[in-house]
């Protein structure tokens, strides 16, 4: 994930929107610009970093037969729970 921070400062922007989005997009990342001071995007932000790094992955060509893949696993842990 790209994060561009200090949003609510547009007229000091070093890099341009369009060409951070761009830069995310070329290296398959998510692109989210972020304001601590109005608190713009600051909670999505974390939430998707987080969904993005306990989201289950497969080895490259693996196929997918199953797109519950989080169901599955919520599902362990209330048997590993009980």
């Amino acid at each position: 994930m790209l994060v561009g921070n200090k949003s609510d400062l547009r007229h000091v922007r070093a890099v341009p929107t369009d060409e951070a989005r761009a830069s995310a997009e070329k290296n398959s990342l998510s692109f989210i610009e972020t304001s601590a001071l109005d608190s713009t995007n600051v909670e999505e932000a974390f939430k998707s970093i987080l969904t993005e790094t306990y989201r289950p992955r497969r080895p490259p060509g693996c196929a997918n037969t199953n797109n519950n893949d989080l169901s599955v696993l919520q599902q362990l842990a209330q048997y590993i729970d009980d």
